[in-house]
């Protein structure tokens, strides 16, 4: 009959949901892959309904062959052929479902080799990111120390310049006192007194007494900073002239 060489059906729809799922199952990201168990689960339920899928099929397929010989009244073929042909429709349609679990079963594998690989690596560079970090925060601790010794050379040097400035600033105000005493005014007389005028061997002197000690100069002569610079004795004056250039005379009373 012509049933005997009948070709292979393609796969129903329920084999192509199957194939999609377990495909998606294999691409997808881990984020969203579900736990081993539900897809095992899963796979298991998908292909008894599978084979009981066929077996109804094939059943079907058989009524319907009877019945269509009926109708068209071909001839009864015996027993033993229909059973033979039975026996060997349900035997391929095993065959069928057993290629169909290898494959399922080689692409789970596949599946699980890849999420095994796919979490080494994942394990890899997660060492690989905690290495950076703890040699991140090495960096930063070094980083803190320098900065500390830093700030306390900073410190020390902010000290040694503020007792420098101290020092700096009494200096200049001794300076400046020193500079102010500098700047007093002259005195205006000698700090001697005159006492009188003499001449001896035709070379005329002056008389000057100064805590109870007694001179005689003449001119040109220095005392105390004070230097003789005219002695006039008809007239009984004498001239002087002080450190700071300053000129004073005296004139002896008659």
């Amino acid at each position: 009959m012509s049933t005997k060489n009948q070709p292979e059906r393609p796969d129903s729809a329920e084999d192509t949901v199957l194939m999609d799922e377990l495909e998606e199952f294999e691409f997808t990201s881990p984020s969203r892959r579900r736990p081993y168990k539900s897809v095992l689960v899963a796979v298991v339920i998908a292909i008894v309904a599978i084979g009981a899928a066929w077996l109804l099929l094939d059943q079907s397929e058989v009524h319907s062959n009877e019945t269509t010989t009926k109708q068209t009244k071909a001839p009864v073929l015996p027993a033993t052929v229909v059973k033979d042909f039975e026996t060997t429709s349900e035997d391929e349609a095993s065959r069928r479902i057993e290629r169909r679990l290898d494959a399922l079963a080689d692409r789970i594998e596949h599946g699980f080799e890849s999420l095994a690989s796919q979490g080494s690596e994942q394990k890899h560079r997660l060492s690989v990111m905690g290495d950076s970090l703890r040699a991140i925060e090495t960096s930063i601790a070094k980083l803190n120390e320098n900065n500390r010794m830093l700030a306390q050379h900073i410190r020390e040097a902010t000290t040694k310049l503020d007792a420098l400035a101290k020092h700096v600033r009494a200096l200049k105000v001794k300076k400046r006192k020193a500079a102010v005493k500098s700047q007093r005014r002259p005195a205006k007389a000698p700090p001697f007194r005159v006492d009188a005028i003499d001449v001896w061997d035709d070379t005329t002197y002056v008389a000057i007494s100064q805590a109870g000690r007694v001179a005689f100069l003449k001119q040109g002569d220095r005392r105390a900073g004070w230097s003789v610079t005219r002695i006039d004795r008809r007239e009984g004056r004498v001239t002087f002239r002080g450190p700071a250039g300053q000129v004073h005379s005296v004139t002896l009373q008659r």
